[in-house]
């Protein structure tokens, strides 16, 4: 029985990378340095015993009339794109100094160079810094990090790391904002970015030798927070196959709610003097957030605590839905104790 399972899984495997390679006319996986998913092909960069996948973008980019807006699936390329280099990082300040740009919204692979025999589980990391900092590439800080998952990939994993829209651009909620969407609601933009990168991953990661069903977010502070929200949304249902919390902020799992992001974000930007007239909208729409001025003002305004809200549909009920979850409190985000155990949503 166990031989039996195990011809099944390389046979599911070989099913599943087959069926990548043919989602791009022209695309094969001849080339070992080369992925095939649905926007196109994409050459890998060899760094030691991995092959790295850099600034894939998994959403359109939120500039202009997207700016501010859900988050919307990547446009297809022609060609064989270049993934030896990152994605510019999302807009925040760095020092004294704005840095990053608009069109950020990418994702990196990193895979064992010799390809598996069977499709390996994915780990994808959710980055600190309270939704106004960080990147998937890094920090400068902590005596400069970068994040490639080296330790990670060599045990047999696929390592994922991302950007998302930060600080006004990625939780900026206003009423003039809740009237653009059916939902009537603003200011979750971040969140729906990390829910269409799970959609990305889950359509596209089999490319990479991934395993789309076995997707494993682990993240520290604002990451962890995150993960509590991409848990609790019904959105990301058949995405998630477990997760691991250390340092949420601002105490595990306490989500605002959506006037709080208002009375935190949306009156700061009063002097705006948005309105519901769409060419007011628009005026303040290019102020706050036109090229050159990524908000030296409103730049400023951060989330609280690394805490997003989602929106009504999305915060609606999943009964029974069960998630492997480990939660701990990262000693100075340094070490500490885990407790172990099963998420499990129970109630409204």
């Amino acid at each position: 029985m166990a031989h039996f399972t195990k011809l099944l899984a390389l046979f599911l495997f070989a099913v599943i990378a087959s069926t990548a390679s043919a989602q791009v006319p022209g695309c094969t996986a001849d080339d070992p340095d080369v992925a095939c998913i649905l926007q196109g092909a994409v050459r890998g960069v060899v760094e030691g015993d991995m092959l790295a996948f850099k600034g894939i973008p998994y959403a359109r980019p939120p500039v202009g009339p997207l700016r501010w807006k859900p988050t919307e699936a990547a446009e297809g390329w022609s060609g064989v794109r270049d993934g030896s280099r990152f994605g510019a990082i999302c807009p925040q300040i760095i020092g004294q100094e704005i840095k990053g740009d608009e069109d950020c919204l990418t994702v990196n692979v990193w895979r064992p160079r010799v390809k598996p025999a069977q499709a390996l589980p994915v780990m994808v990391w959710l980055t600190g810094g309270g939704n106004h900092l960080l990147s998937g590439q890094g920090s400068a800080g902590f005596g400069g990090l970068t994040y490639s998952g080296e330790k990670f990939v060599l045990q047999g994993v696929v390592f994922v790391s991302y950007n998302l829209r930060l600080g006004v651009l990625g939780f900026l909620a206003h009423p003039a904002l809740d009237a653009e969407r059916p939902e009537k609601i603003s200011g979750n933009y971040g969140s729906l970015d990390q829910i269409a990168m799970l959609r990305w991953l889950k359509e596209n990661i089999a490319a990479f030798d991934g395993d789309p069903n076995k997707i494993f977010l682990f993240g520290t502070s604002a990451g962890g927070g995150n993960i509590c929200a991409l848990m609790t949304s019904p959105q990301t249902r058949g995405l998630i196959h477990g997760v691991a919390m250390q340092s949420s902020v601002p105490s595990g799992c306490e989500i605002q709610t959506a006037d709080n992001a208002r009375n935190g974000t949306g009156v700061k930007v009063a002097s705006c003097r948005c309105s519901r007239v769409p060419a007011r909208q628009e005026h303040c729409r290019d102020r706050l957030g036109g090229p050159g001025n990524v908000h030296r003002s409103a730049a400023r305004l951060r989330t609280q605590r690394g805490r997003s809200h989602l929106s009504r549909s999305a915060a609606q009920a999943d009964h029974g839905r069960q998630v492997s979850a480990d939660a701990g409190d990262h000693r100075q985000h340094v070490g500490g104790n885990y407790a172990v155990g099963r998420y499990r949503r129970t109630g409204d």
